[in-house]
């Protein structure tokens, strides 16, 4: 499977990344990528840009670095209700919306029913496009249910490269892997393998996510990084859902 995909990137905006917006295109463009997107953590994360950095992106080339550039935000999840911390208004203005739970920002309890509630309310959002890491166990899931609310929503399962690497601090992400892939394939929801690079070397490394894949014996046929017109099938049509622009290059 070769990798042309990349949409979930870090770069010095977001706080604890450590390279610039264009040094992590250049390094996506020598890789071979070429659907790449920058999709910083949204405002309640510690130390990232504020919401005005997000209404900003009409001024970047789309066609910059040889690439077909997108730009949005890690938007996170801060409560059952599955409430994200940017406002519609600027949920809109975005090429990609991943939805993601993290510690220092989900303010309800981790039980698996309120992680589940969560998850579920946040990809129902019409402005989502991708679950972001539902591997980690700190945030408990039934996977049979956010699987089954995937396939009625079109919603992208992300397989995060960084879970499952060996220095990841998210729990039990390869077992609880198998749990989501098992799922996903019997509800028929895609998945993108994602690297959620933080360093420009790691932009559109997916090795670690391929291994697990591999582990599961997971469909090709359900993988999107190496079928970029479904992939953007599946984000423009969650953009007309609400009556937003398709993304064309």
């Amino acid at each position: 499977m070769k990798n042309l995909i990349d949409v979930h990137n870090h770069t010095v905006a977001s706080g604890h990344a450590y390279n610039s917006y264009g040094e992590m295109c250049e390094a996506a463009a020598a890789k071979g990528i070429q659907y790449y997107a920058i999709t910083e953590h949204a405002p309640t994360m510690p130390g990232t840009c504020e919401a005005m950095y997000f209404t900003n992106f009409h001024v970047i080339d789309r066609n910059a670095y040889g690439l077909n550039l997108m730009n949005g935000a890690e938007v996170n999840i801060i409560n059952t209700d599955g409430d994200l911390d940017l406002t519609p208004r600027i949920l809109a203005m975005q090429d990609i919306i991943i939805v993601s739970l993290h510690s220092p920002t989900f303010n309800g309890n981790r039980d698996l029913e309120s992680c589940t509630s969560a998850v579920i309310n946040a990809m129902r959002n019409p402005y989502t496009h991708i679950l972001g890491h539902p591997d980690d166990g700190q945030f408990p899931l039934d996977y049979d249910a956010v699987i089954r609310v995937a396939a009625e929503e079109g919603i992208i399962i992300e397989m995060n490269d960084a879970s499952f690497s060996p220095w990841s601090y998210r729990k039990n992400c390869r077992e609880n892997a198998r749990i989501y892939l098992e799922r996903c394939f019997h509800y028929n929801v895609p998945v993108i393998l994602n690297s959620d690079a933080h360093f420009c070397s790691k932009t559109g490394c997916i090795d670690f996510a391929k291994e697990v894949i591999e582990e599961n014996d997971f469909p090709e046929s359900l993988i999107l990084n190496d079928k970029p017109e479904q992939f953007m099938d599946m984000i423009n049509k969650r953009r007309r859902s609400w009556g937003g622009e398709p993304i064309i290059f």
